[in-house]
């Protein structure tokens, strides 16, 4: 299992982490893809909006990749909502979410001292 504790100034090294450990659990073209994007959406979401300091643990579970991404911000205020609508054109942000609910089956669990969101990517 892969589990970091990371922040702003490390996504680059995570993000080539999260590569590493893509491929070793058997992601390989589009779907590794898939996973390195939507494994930094979330993290870059956690920066951005949740304290700026959060976990990452990823794992193959039987068929699928899981991505869990962990933060203590202030809670999303309408979790089963969010991310469920492309952001308007020329709007600043937004599609994170959205992105990577087009990739994976996601569940997110959230409350005033932090949000969970887990993301699970269909595997052969």
């Amino acid at each position: 299992m892969l589990d970091r504790i990371f922040e702003t100034t490390g996504l680059a090294a995570l993000r080539s982490e999260v590569t590493a450990y893509a491929v070793e659990l058997g992601a390989a073209g589009a779907r590794l893809d898939d996973v390195v994007l939507l494994a930094h959406e979330l993290c870059g979401n956690v920066v951005q909006h949740g304290g700026g300091r959060g976990r990452l643990q990823m794992w193959r579970d039987a068929h699928r990749i899981v991505c869990r991404v962990i933060d203590g911000g202030p809670g999303l205020p309408d979790p089963e909502r969010a991310g469920t609508e492309l952001p308007a054109p020329r709007a600043a942000g937004g599609r994170g979410l959205w992105l990577v609910r087009r990739i994976a089956t996601v569940r997110i669990e959230t409350g005033p001292e932090g949000t969970t969101v887990t993301a699970e990517v269909p595997m052969p």
